[in-house]
């Protein structure tokens, strides 16, 4: 989904994502707290509904990256600082258009 609507609808664009893992590159997630798939009718607390699921769910720590917006050219402080930015602006075009190397 990111990826798709990257800079498209205002939206902001996606640089990458992750999943996050500790200082032994375990990925964290929420394993430690779910009961184990024979447990869970064990566990369950039926708030919301009276049938326990199938199994646990589990979930893992995601990061996600996003590219700051850009600002106008015409806001430009000095030349160069408008230098900086048409250098940007070619840079982001040959990495976004690789049809044109």
């Amino acid at each position: 989904m990111y990826r798709d609507s990257a800079g498209r609808f205002g939206t902001i664009p996606h640089v990458c994502s992750y999943e996050g893992v500790g200082k032994h590159r375990e990925v964290i997630s929420n394993i430690l707290f779910v009961p184990r798939e024979d447990e869970i009718e064990r566990y369950y607390w039926p708030i919301f509904t009276d049938i326990p699921p199938r199994r646990p769910d589990i979930r893992t720590l995601m990061f996600t990256v996003f590219g700051v917006e850009g600002k106008s050219l015409v806001e430009a402080k000095s030349p160069r600082q408008l230098s900086r930015s048409w250098a940007h602006f070619l840079i982001g075009m040959f990495v976004d258009t690789p049809d044109l190397l």
